[in-house]
C-alpha cells in the first residue's frame, strides 16, 4: 500500500463547487465501497494549514508575541485568533447576520399561508429560546469555573496527603483527611448536580422545541376553532424540525462550544504564564556541589559557605488565607543548633517547607548556602 505521504490532499486543489459539496471525497468513498474498508494509508494527508505541530508552533510565537505587546495582561484569546485567523469568524458572521434572517423569512412567509397568526408561537418560542440561551451560558460559566476550582483543590488536597503518607500516618491523621477530602467532594457534587440540572433544563426547553411549538400552536387553533389537516401537519412538521435545527440547536452548540473555551482559555492562560523555571528572587539557594568538586571538599569551606539567613514578614500557602507565619527572623550557622517547637499545625513544617520554596506566597527574604536536606526524627 501506498504511504501516507505519497498521498496529497486532493482539497488543495479542487474548485469551490467541490469544496462545498464534498465531490473531493468521491474517490475515497468509492474506494471504500470496493475494498469494504479503509486502512490509514488510503486516507488523505492533512493539509500542512491543519497539522497540530504548526499550529502549535505558531501559537506559541503569536502568544509570546502577546507578551510582549501587553506584557501585564496578555490575551490568549486574541493569540488564538491570530492563529487561526479571521475567515471562520466572519463566515459565521455572515451566516448569522444573513442566512440565519432568511431562513426565518421563509419559514414565517409559507407558514402564515396556512396557520395565519399561529405562526407567530413559533416564532416566538424560537426566539424565546435564543434569548435566553445567553443568560444559561452566564451561568454554566459560573458553576463550570466553580466546579473545576473544587476538583482543584480536592486534586491538590490528595497530592499532599500522598506526597507525606508517612507524617499522616504517624500522627493518625487519616479521619481529618478523610473528613476533609469527603467535605471538598461534597461541594464538587453538590456544584457538579446543579451544573447538570440546569443543562438538562436547557436541552429540554431547545431539544423538545418542536413538540412544545406542535402543542402551542394546535392546542391554540384547537381552541379557536381553527381547521387543520394533514397536509397543514406535515408541512409544519418540517418547517419547524429545519427552524429547529438551523436556528436553535446550532446557536446552542456554539454558545456551549464557546463557554468551554471561555473556561479553557482562561486555565491555560494561568498556565502559560506560570513560569516554572524561573527561581524566585526572594529565595536563594547555592548548593555547595556547585561551588567545589565533590573530591575536593574542605572542611574550613564549607562551615564559610553554609548558612541559612531567614527574614520572614509573612508565608502562607494561599493568598488571603487565615493562616500564615508572620515575623520570622533568624540566621543559621554550621554548629548551630535551633529547635522548632509547638503544637500540631502550628507550622513547624510550613516553615521548613517556606525555608526550601515550597510555599510560594510569602514576604521577606530567604537566603540558603551550601546542602540541605531534611533529616527523620528516627535518625
Amino acid at each position: 500500500m501506498p504511504s501516507s505521504s505519497n498521498n496529497p490532499n486532493p482539497l488543495l486543489q479542487v474548485n469551490h463547487f467541490s469544496r462545498f459539496f464534498h465531490c473531493w471525497l468521491s474517490p475515497l468513498i468509492t474506494k471504500s465501497r470496493k475494498q469494504g474498508t479503509l486502512h490509514l494509508d488510503d486516507l488523505y494527508d492533512v493539509p500542512d494549514y491543519l497539522k497540530s505541530t504548526l499550529l502549535t508552533n505558531k501559537l506559541e510565537e503569536n502568544w509570546l508575541d502577546e507578551i510582549k505587546r501587553c506584557p501585564r495582561n496578555p490575551n490568549l484569546i486574541r493569540a488564538t485568533l491570530r492563529t487561526m485567523g479571521w475567515k471562520l469568524i466572519l463566515l459565521g458572521l455572515l451566516l448569522i447576520s444573513l442566512i440565519v434572517p432568511l431562513q426565518i423569512i421563509a419559514v414565517v412567509f409559507l407558514l402564515w399561508h396556512f396557520v395565519n397568526y399561529v405562526t407567530f408561537i413559533a416564532i416566538g418560542y424560537m426566539l424565546l429560546l435564543v434569548l435566553i440561551q445567553p443568560l444559561f451560558s452566564r451561568l454554566f460559566l459560573y458553576l463550570r469555573t466553580e466546579v473545576l476550582k473544587i476538583i482543584d483543590e480536592r486534586v491538590k488536597i490528595i497530592s499532599e496527603i500522598i506526597k507525606s503518607m508517612r507524617i499522616v500516618k504517624m500522627y493518625c491523621w487519616e479521619s481529618a483527611f478523610k473528613r476533609k477530602i469527603r467535605h471538598v467532594r461534597t461541594r464538587e457534587m453538590i456544584k457538579t448536580t446543579i451544573f447538570r440540572m440546569c443543562t438538562c433544563i436547557e436541552m429540554i426547553l431547545s431539544q423538545n422545541y418542536v413538540s412544545i411549538t406542535f402543542l402551542m400552536m394546535y392546542g391554540t387553533m384547537w381552541l379557536f376553532d381553527m381547521k387543520f389537516d394533514t397536509r397543514v401537519f406535515t408541512l409544519s412538521y418540517v418547517l419547524l424540525s429545519y427552524t429547529h435545527q438551523s436556528c436553535v440547536n446550532y446557536f446552542n452548540f456554539a454558545i456551549r462550544d464557546l463557554l468551554n473555551y471561555v473556561v479553557a482559555q482562561k486555565r491555560i492562560r494561568i498556565f502559560l504564564l506560570f513560569d516554572e523555571s524561573e527561581r524566585d528572587i526572594r529565595l536563594l539557594s547555592t548548593s555547595f556541589n556547585n561551588i567545589v568538586e565533590i573530591d575536593k571538599i574542605d572542611e574550613n569551606l564549607v562551615k564559610q559557605t553554609s548558612e541559612v539567613i531567614c527574614n520572614l514578614k509573612q508565608a502562607q500557602w494561599e493568598k488571603n488565607e487565615k493562616f500564615s507565619l508572620k515575623n520570622i527572623i533568624f540566621d543559621a550557622h554550621p554548629g548551630d543548633l535551633i529547635c522548632i517547637i509547638g503544637p500540631v499545625g502550628f507550622g513547624k513544617s510550613s516553615l521548613l517547607q517556606t525555608l526550601t520554596g515550597e510555599i510560594t506566597y510569602f514576604d521577606g527574604k530567604v537566603r540558603l548556602y551550601g546542602s540541605f536536606c531534611y533529616v527523620p526524627q528516627e535518625s
